[in-house]
């Protein structure tokens, strides 16, 4: 073999070698840097549990409203008169355009209720008038024998209905 091939067939030995050295050589590892302080541990653990409740409080409030956000943290300690939670007053219901709204309709019902009840009672006040007059009508006619008994109890009958 010439010296010429011999050459070209170590060169791609050669490459080839260096090209697997470069291939896996270690590359570095990615690492975040920080300047070093002292400060509190802060550990956090998220994982799904049961708890069972060994003493019950309850917690109320004389007063509807809105509950503010609560500052206090689980675990944080409690002392006597100390405000857990603010409460901010529900809007008035007399401020509120839908409840005023409700209010009018239900009283304009209510108003209309009221006259087909009036109106009721005077068409029932007339009906009475009118059974009495024709009661004392047909007494008369019954008198004179002009209609007969049947149709005098009709007419205490219609009286007696009104």
């Amino acid at each position: 073999m010439q010296l010429r091939a011999k050459m070209g067939i170590l060169a791609t030995v050669a490459l080839v070698a260096a090209g697997l050295v470069y291939g896996f050589m270690p590359r570095a590892v990615p690492v975040d840097v920080a300047a070093v302080e002292i400060a509190p541990l802060v550990v956090t653990v998220e994982e799904e549990g049961k708890t069972r409740v060994r003493e019950r409080y309850v917690v109320s409030a004389p007063v509807s409203g809105y509950l503010r956000r609560i500052e206090l943290k689980a675990g944080d300690a409690v002392h006597p008169d100390q405000v857990l939670a603010e409460i901010e007053p529900a809007r008035s219901d007399a401020l509120d355009p839908r409840t005023r709204a409700q209010a009018q309709a239900q009283a304009s019902a209510a108003q209309a209720a009221l006259a087909v009840a009036q109106e009721n009672a005077r068409a029932a006040t007339a009906a009475a008038q009118l059974a009495q007059q024709e009661f004392a009508r047909a007494e008369s006619l019954r008198q004179s024998n002009f209609i007969s008994a049947q149709a005098l109890d009709s007419a205490r009958t219609a009286q007696t209905r009104a």
